[in-house]
């Protein structure tokens, strides 16, 4: 009677695992050509110095500079700003400072959104 219980309830383990296997899906296939394959995505990591210019006021001559956290520079500092590699102008940190903006006057040079501003 035991051995028939065990036997049973065996049958019923084994049964379940095999239900199991089946809801799981299948591996991917592993066995493509190299041609098929997609070149994988370059990752360019982000300078922590470097920031981006959020607005301009050509008027007044100031910027609003966004930076990463961590990376804000400190009231007072001259910055580089650059577009395409190419240094264009150079600005001054003023303040005020909220969250990762920062205000800028410009101190000379010509500067657009989207230029990227560094320490040199």
């Amino acid at each position: 009677m035991r051995i028939l219980i065990l036997f049973s309830s065996g049958i019923l383990v084994f049964s379940g695992c095999a239900k199991m296997k089946s809801l799981l899906p299948s591996a991917p296939n592993r066995n493509r050509n190299a041609s098929s394959q997609s070149t994988p995505p370059t990752v360019r990591l982000a300078n922590s110095d470097s920031g981006r210019i959020a607005t301009v006021n050509p008027t007044a001559r100031f910027v609003v500079v966004t930076f990463p956290f961590g990376g804000m520079p400190g009231t007072g500092q001259r910055l580089k700003v650059y577009r395409n590699g190419a240094k264009v102008a150079e600005v001054k940190v003023t303040g005020p400072q909220r969250h990762i903006n920062t205000v800028a006057d410009i101190i000379s040079g010509e500067v657009q959104v989207n230029d990227e501003v560094r320490p040199d």
